[in-house]
């Protein structure tokens, strides 16, 4: 996704309220993404404040707030995860379920393999802010969020009765410190 007024690293302010300077937060833009289910056109950002993540329409970002410094890459863009209660991590790689269905040439490009980015809310509820690292795909690397209560469920077997995989998404790789552990498949 592309936006001209806004970039990864730029810090915004809520715009001000009539007669009030107080309550104003800022906000360090993380990236951007679309959601899987809507289509809508989202933004990840986090409260310089409080450190936490949460995504939010576009255009609803772009109207309450206002630009404050532009491309400054100073701040940590470390990410802040929503405690320890989801089965994955960001930086994760995690390979849907439809993996298994696709033939060697489209295994090599990555096709269906994610990257965990964040962990955020929106209107909220819990979503996991992720990646494709399908190199040949129509929009590679494409950003989407989806909500965790989905994107950690069970595959439907009734509907997919050939799929192994017990989850939508299972652990490909996970990095730690200075190993990197592989999962089977």
């Amino acid at each position: 996704m592309i936006n001209d007024t806004l970039h990864i690293g730029d810090i915004v302010v809520g715009a001000k309220q009539p007669f009030s300077t107080e309550n104003r937060q800022s906000y360090l833009i993380l990236n951007f993404a679309e959601h899987t289910e809507t289509g809508d056109a989202l933004i990840v950002y986090q409260e310089v404040y409080t450190g936490k993540i949460r995504c939010g329409l576009l255009e609803t970002f772009m109207a309450k707030t206002e630009l404050l410094l532009a491309n400054n890459f100073c701040f940590s863009q470390a990410c802040i995860t929503l405690g320890e209660k989801h089965k994955f991590y960001p930086g994760d790689i995690v390979r849907h379920f439809k993996r298994e269905t696709i033939n060697e040439q489209e295994l090599s490009s990555g096709k269906y393999l994610y990257e965990i980015l964040y962990y955020a809310e929106y209107l909220e509820e819990d979503v996991v802010v992720y990646r494709a690292l399908d190199a040949l795909a129509e929009e590679p690397f494409k950003m989407w969020v989806r909500p965790v209560k989905m994107f950690e469920s069970e595959v439907d077997h009734e509907k997919y009765p050939s799929i192994e995989q017990q989850y939508r998404f299972e652990l490909a790789v996970r990095r730690t410190n200075n190993s990197t552990i592989m999962m089977n498949r």
